[in-house]
């Protein structure tokens, strides 16, 4: 397959280069006999042993004495033509590329199928993450409210409330802070897995339509 396509990338080049010098025909390369027959600007048909602009410029034909034609020469493509010709050649590289990359997503996922479960499997080790920070954030809150209570009492009391309390009450609420935005960092590495995953699984599930349909 991969040889098929570079030999249509080959003769794709060769169509948009163009006829080259050594294909151009001059009167020594005339069979004996032959004459070139070509149409001049106005369309009158000729026939020389020479070979004018316009021949080349609108093609021509190689006949030999008996008036059998013995090659055709095509005029060159215009400019229009090149870039179709250009276009073509891109198409057939991009086809190639993807084919590439689809070769490369089966030999890595193998289906549409497997692509989830390897997706699945990297958001449940980060939804560890996010469980065990979650954990952490109700332990502290449990604790923060303790030290709150206990300098609410101080306060009622009448007495000063301890430098520890407030220090802890401190170190709670950073902590908890600090756990929060790790969970919503945790939470866009969720969101990035399965952004990456989507077109990943969408094209794959393309290819297995297409292995179904044919």
């Amino acid at each position: 397959m991969k040889t098929a396509l570079s030999t249509t990338a080959m003769v794709l080049a060769l169509l948009v280069s163009g006829p080259s010098p050594a294909d151009k025909k001059g009167p020594e390369d005339l069979p004996e006999g032959a004459v070139f027959r070509y149409q001049d600007d106005e369309g009158n048909t000729r026939m020389s042993s020479t070979l004018p602009r316009e021949a080349i410029q609108y093609g021509y034909e190689i006949v030999g004495h008996d008036g059998r034609v013995l090659e055709t020469v095509e005029p060159p493509p215009t400019g229009e033509e090149l870039e179709q010709r250009r276009r073509e050649q891109e198409r057939q590289r991009e086809l190639e590329r993807q084919r590439e990359r689809d070769r490369q997503l089966r030999s890595q996922y193998g289906d549409a199928e497997n692509a989830r479960r390897v997706r699945d499997r990297q958001i449940n080790a980060i939804q560890v993450n996010i469980d065990y920070a979650r954990n952490s954030i109700r332990q502290a809150q449990s604790q923060l409210d303790a030290e709150i209570t206990s300098a609410a009492e101080h306060e009622r009391a009448g007495r000063e409330v301890p430098e520890g309390v407030d220090a802890a009450i401190e170190h709670y609420n950073n902590q908890i802070d600090t756990l929060e935005k790790d969970i919503r960092e945790h939470e866009a590495e969720i969101d990035k897995v399965r952004e990456e995953f989507a077109p990943i699984i969408e094209r794959l599930e393309e290819l297995e339509e297409d292995s179904e349909g044919t």
